[in-house]
């Protein structure tokens, strides 16, 4: 899984910016305190709110890609949210 170009995200007061990649063959913990936007970042990879800006790819696959007006419905995405 690998978010380029600083994914944005914006709810409310909360102004989220990521950038990462994650190898397939480990385990990725997202940790911090209440507020800081940790399940909006695994609703965005899921696919739930759309964000400002940014691209998500998924073993070589986009998911969704602003600057190009790309985006793979949640229930497409090889990603689950529980």
């Amino acid at each position: 899984m690998s978010l380029r170009d600083d994914v944005t995200v914006r709810r409310g007061g909360l102004h989220l910016v990521v950038s990462l990649n994650a190898d397939a063959r480990g385990i990725m913990a997202v940790l911090g305190p209440n507020g800081a936007g940790k399940t909006t970042l695994l609703r965005t990879l899921a696919g739930l709110p759309e964000f400002e800006s940014g691209r998500v790819e998924l073993d070589g696959a986009v998911l969704e890609d602003t600057a190009r007006g790309l985006w793979l419905a949640p229930e497409k995405r090889s990603v689950g949210l529980a």
